[in-house]
């Protein structure tokens, strides 16, 4: 098998000859030593590809490359703050409560001015997905649209700011909600290759430690809307695969009540602990687990085979083993062979 076969064999629950290794690799040493050559940022595109390629059956949707680490203060504030494998935005000084509200009351007029301009980007997008599914001889990268809720965006406004929002306006962050969900069904609709993509990886962090919302909130505001999302995926054959951060085993039943097919990536250090999920959901599938906050950057390779096993034990049948997150810079190379072998030897 190729890993695209192995993968796209796993998610359809069935046997394979070897777990297929799911992950983002961010991680110097290991893309050198996969891809046969130097990193740089002007080399990065190709190296990483090839050493994804080289490594993993399956990836996230975004190929990441190393940046030049810079800070760009954009004319009105905003600072978007890049590193060499990450990057964060920040709202300019002095904003507040007011220029959140005007934030979002923009956004819901310009997602609910649909138009030609927006079908046109979004087969653009298709297109580009497509392109780069073909680039890889083994790997199979799964196909993110950007098509949610938008309950992430507080990441843009801050947390603070949208629960001052929440308590004193929710009427406004439910109409944000609306008009980001229909904005999203209409952009899925107007696809033209939908049906051809297997697997949809979607990503919106609802949880950090612990839930960031909770299960009420949760359960009228955001799971309704993802399950409209998620029918319109259903329809076409693909199948759903959830991110989020943190631990959602308060509403684990809701995710999978709404349609979600695979989770990931199952942060065991949060609470998601691999053997409570399966026992909970037999036909979940499984994707991730492998704790890159203490044991991939700090364990010795033993306790990384160690760690492996256990999760590959936990999660079985229906799994695609990788780290927690993704293979980080403070990740040795050792502890990536060492779960690498792992899991290509593990039979069961």
């Amino acid at each position: 098998m190729t890993g695209r076969e192995r993968a796209l064999t796993m998610f359809r629950r069935q046997p394979v000859d070897r777990l297929p290794y799911f992950d983002l690799i961010c991680n110097d040493a290991v893309i050198e030593h996969y891809a046969g050559e130097a990193l740089t940022i002007e080399s990065g595109r190709r190296v990483v590809m090839r050493a994804l390629d080289n490594l993993v059956d399956a990836t996230r949707p975004a190929i990441l490359t190393p940046q030049e680490p810079e800070t760009h203060v954009t004319p009105d504030g905003w600072v978007h703050q890049q590193q060499r494998w990450t990057g964060w935005t920040h709202p300019p000084a002095g904003f507040d409560v007011e220029d959140a509200v005007a934030l979002l009351e923009d956004a819901i007029r310009q997602m609910d001015a649909w138009g030609d301009e927006d079908v046109q980007a979004v087969h653009a997008r298709e297109d580009a997905y497509f392109a780069l599914r073909d680039e890889f001889r083994n790997t199979y990268v799964t196909a993110n649209y950007l098509m949610k809720t938008g309950i992430t965006v507080y990441e843009g406004i801050g947390l603070d700011l949208f629960s001052y929002i929440q308590a004193d306006q929710p009427e406004l962050i439910s109409r944000y909600l609306e008009s980001h969900t229909c904005r999203s069904v209409r952009a899925l609709e107007s696809m033209r290759r939908l049906h051809e993509v297997e697997v949809v990886f979607s990503g919106e962090d609802i949880a950090a430690g612990d839930l960031l919302f909770s299960p009420a909130f949760l359960r009228r505001e955001f799971l309704p809307r993802l399950e409209r999302i998620i029918d319109v995926y259903h329809r076409h054959g693909v199948t759903f695969l959830f991110h989020s951060d943190g631990n959602q085993m308060e509403i684990l039943d809701d995710l999978v009540a709404v349609g979600v097919d695979a989770l990931n990536p199952l942060e065991t250090k949060a609470g998601m602990e691999l053997a409570a999920v399966r026992r909970r959901h037999p036909d979940l599938v499984l994707v991730g687990g492998i704790d890159c906050s203490a044991v991939l950057p700090f364990g010795t390779p033993d306790a990384v085979r160690k760690e492996t096993e256990k999760c590959l034990r936990e999660a079985l049948p229906w799994y695609l083993p990788g780290s927690s997150s993704e293979v980080h810079n403070q990740v040795p190379l050792a502890n990536v062979q060492a779960m690498v072998e792992t899991i290509h030897n593990f039979r069961w």
